[in-house]
């Protein structure tokens, strides 16, 4: 028996009007920022004249690009040591997952929202038709103004409906759902008033109707039911196998982070609505000096109406001659004077343009400008360091929306991942290996209690490590140049090792566990050639002992040596040479080259 009827839907869209009716005000915000930011805004401005500058544009491109440059990767780590092997797989098949969900484009397009609106949304859906039927994780950036949660709530997670709404033909609800009967003759015109952008007014409507897909929970269940006007087209309680529902994590499928945050919601406000005012001071100014500029560029005349000039020859530039006739004086042509602009509006101007950067955080120096207190290297970074503050803390909330990205991708596959999937992975060295995943490492696993009691079940769980990704051409730089610098200071001279391992225990650095493994190794090799090898050598009267103990340091990678063959005997007939102490004389082979640099670096030095 179907448990959501015609009557629960007809009942979710009324509580979907009154979401919408709460949400109008942000609705137009949205939509007056957005045609704001495509220089259409003269429609808005107090005295309505079509003037408009890009110092705001400016000031969203140059941010939109901070966001670019440091775009977020992430490192799965374990809470226990069983989930070791399950974190570091997902730590490396995660970006292809991420790639594949479409996470990049999505990410690009979420952030010009944020700048512009005041909040990046996605959702993290998953999506059965993908991958030839096995089925994919989907990303997609949410526009504001089709998502609508509860007024007054903080967190999406607190809204007890959430509905997204999207404009859908009707040709294409019937070929979707062909199961549904009379849907063609059931549909009818758009009955609901959907906001539109400015650039959507002239965008023809007719045959398609507003499909709401609604999120609900019922005793911590999320359910889902997809339906047009009073058609059901799917609900997850009316289908088998969903009694867990929808998701099984319980969670919304949605992420939104505000750029600057408002009380009671968990959209926010953007650059925009910071500078609109400001802006249209700028444009206004700008259009009254450019206006008295023109005015004072054109040579304009007082022409006596009885004087006989020929007006289309006086105003023709290229022509040689004016013809005119009677007398001629002062008083039958005079040139219309006109006020240079003072230069106090000039400055007003100049003022409000910095004002604008001020108030959008994009002083010169943040767009690569040094101005005029940049005089150095040193001074334009510590200008450049100072001046990216702000970028940086809005970079940090972009992280935070990444990592509760991450945590419902990781949901996903431990839901749907039943079947292993093969995946690509290029490793640091640039060798390609291929590894296999599935859900095993993530579902429920039976606690060892260490007796035959039961003591159920636990979920394997993961902490996230979110930092800049290495694609960024900036970090890229600064990490070989730490490494340069490194190599500079005598970081990997084996003879230095406890120094340098002493010094990056205290740097916060990228890729320090590597430094760390590399320089220990080059000290234990260095240690062991300088006083373990000659004591080997010396100690061990029969050289198929010290080729052993040559074999075993060889295989603990303390020395590099070339394959060793079997024990070296001395042939049938042939005596074994030896030195002046009557001891047995070796031939200049690896073992006495080693010893020799064994023994040239133990030697005092001056």
């Amino acid at each position: 028996m179907a448990k959501i009827k015609r009557d629960d839907i007809l009942a979710a869209a009324d509580t979907w009007h009154k979401y919408k009716d709460g949400k109008r005000l942000l609705e137009e915000r949205i939509t007056e920022n957005e045609t704001w930011f495509r220089m259409h805004h003269w429609r808005y401005m107090r005295d309505g004249k079509r003037t408009q500058t890009g110092w705001t544009f400016a000031a969203i491109i140059n941010k939109h690009a901070d966001f670019m440059d440091n775009k977020p990767e992430v490192s799965v780590l374990p809470r226990e040591k069983s989930d070791e092997d399950t974190a570091q797989k997902l730590t490396e098949i995660l970006p292809v997952i991420l790639k594949r969900a479409g996470w990049e484009e999505s990410y690009d397009l979420a952030i010009y929202d944020k700048l512009k609106k005041g909040a990046e949304i996605y959702a993290v859906l998953w999506d059965p038709k993908a991958e030839n039927g096995l089925g994919g994780v989907r990303i997609p950036r949410i526009d504001a103004i089709n998502l609508y949660w509860e007024p007054g709530v903080r967190e999406l997670e607190q809204s007890k409906y959430i509905f997204l709404t999207e404009m859908i033909d009707h040709e294409e609800l019937i070929d979707a759902y062909p199961n549904i009967k009379d849907l063609k003759t059931r549909l009818s015109a758009p009955a609901e008033d959907v906001p539109k952008y400015l650039y959507q007014e002239n965008v023809d409507t007719s045959g398609k109707s507003v499909v709401i897909n609604w999120y609900y929970k019922r005793r911590g269940v999320l359910h889902y039911c997809r339906f047009v006007q009073d058609i059901i087209l799917f609900a997850s309680e009316n289908e088998p196998g969903y009694e867990n529902g929808w998701y099984a994590d319980g969670h919304y499928p949605f992420v939104m982070e505000p750029l600057f945050p408002e009380p009671e919601s968990p959209h926010g406000f953007g650059i925009i609505d910071v500078a609109r005012d400001t802006q249209e001071d700028i444009d206004q100014l700008n259009e009254l000096v450019m206006k008295n500029a023109k005015i004072a560029a054109r040579r304009r005349f007082f022409v006596r109406q009885d004087a006989e000039i020929n007006e289309e020859e006086y105003a023709n530039f290229d022509g040689d001659f004016v013809h005119f006739s009677g007398n001629l004086s002062d008083q039958s042509l005079k040139e219309i004077g006109s006020d240079n602009l003072s230069g106090t509006y000039v400055a007003i101007q100049e003022n409000k343009i910095a004002e604008l950067k001020e108030n959008t955080f994009n002083r010169d120096v943040n767009s690569g400008g040094a101005g005029n207190s940049g005089q150095t290297a040193a001074g334009i970074a510590a200008l450049q360091e100072s001046g990216s503050k702000s970028s940086r803390a809005a970079i940090q909330t972009s992280y935070r929306a990444f990592e509760r990205v991450v945590e419902l991708v990781i949901e996903r596959l431990r839901q749907f991942y039943t079947v292993p999937r093969v995946f690509r992975i290029v490793g640091d060295d640039k060798a390609v290996r291929f590894e296999e995943f599935s859900n095993a490492g993530l579902v429920d696993i039976p606690i060892d209690g260490g007796i035959e009691e039961d003591f159920g079940t636990k979920e394997p769980v993961f902490d996230l490590d979110i930092k800049v990704s290495k694609s960024n051409a900036w970090s890229r730089q600064a990490q070989n140049q730490d490494v340069m610098n490194f190599y500079g200071m005598g970081f990997f001279d084996p003879r230095q090792s406890t120094q340098a391992l002493a010094c990056l225990e205290v740097l916060d650095i990228d890729n320090k566990d590597k430094l760390i493994e590399t320089i220990k190794k080059n000290g234990l090799k260095e240690q062991f050639i300088a006083q373990f090898l000659p004591l080997l050598i010396q100690a061990c009267a029969d050289p198929n002992m010290a080729m052993a103990a040559m074999q075993a340091a060889r295989a603990a990678g303390l020395i590099e040596a070339p394959e060793m063959g079997a024990p070296v005997q001395n042939r049938p007939g042939m005596a074994a040479e030896t030195d002046v102490n009557g001891g047995i004389k070796r031939a200049n082979n690896y073992m006495d080259r080693q010893r020799a640099v064994a023994m040239d670096r133990t030697a005092p030095r001056a």
